[in-house]
Order: C-alpha cells, then structure tokens, then sequence
C-alpha cells in the first residue's frame, strides 16, 4: 500500500511539474517597449491535439517586416513553430493554430519576422 501511495505521489509529481503548457492554458504579454510597438496579451490552450495561440483584443504592433506568430523557446520558435503571417495590426482577437509543436520545448510565444530571422517581440508564458 505504501508503494503505490509513493507512486501516485511521483505521477502528480511529475506531471504537476510540467512546461508551461503541458494541456494546461498559458497565458502572457508582449512588452510595450518593442521597437515595432507590439503590445497586448496572448493566451495559448490545447484541447484534442490542437494548440491555439489567441491575440487578445487589446493586442497591436505597429510597422514590421515580415512579422509570423510563433510558438518558442526563449526568443527563438521551436521546430514547426512559426504559424502564421499576421496580416492585421491589432484591434481584434486573432486566433492562429498549430498542430505539429512539442509543446514540452515550448515557454514563449514570439513575433518573428520570418524575412530576416529575428524576433520582434517575446511573451513569456505562465
């Protein structure tokens, strides 16, 4: 009785200790002080195998270069991580969807501009 009273501890141990997403809702915000004026919340769910990334309403950018939503790793998208070019600057919630992300590698989601490589803004996700 003891040994599976110590197993059940490790189980939710261990999947109480996960990413920040890990089937869980994970939510974040840019910080205002981006030079290409990105700013807003971004919240980002998993239900069935399909990873939402949510740009609130109060989400904007102003003039970028070739800017992606991105799912990443600090301030570089993982693999299969770029989703979607954004075609709109703010105003309105935009929802974008993934399928093929280790969601394990994931903290952040980030504004990358595709054309040069770079990231434009990082949320950091909670």
């Amino acid at each position: 009785m003891k040994i599976l009273k110590s197993f059940a501890i490790v189980l939710v141990l261990l999947f109480s200790t996960g990413t920040a997403f890990a089937g869980k809702v994970g939510s974040g915000s840019f910080p205002s002080s981006s030079q290409y004026n990105i700013s807003g919340n971004v919240k980002v769910t998993q239900s069935g195998g399909k990873i939402t990334i949510t740009l609130g309403k109060g989400y904007k950018m102003g003039a970028a270069p070739d800017p992606y939503v991105s799912l990443g790793k600090g301030s570089q998208p993982v693999s299969g991580g770029i989703i979607k070019l954004l075609t709109k600057q703010g105003g309105q919630s935009v929802t974008f969807s993934a399928k093929k992300v280790d969601l394990s590698k994931v903290d952040s989601v980030i504004i990358w501009c595709k054309r040069y490589a770079v990231p434009l803004a990082v949320a950091k996700i909670k």
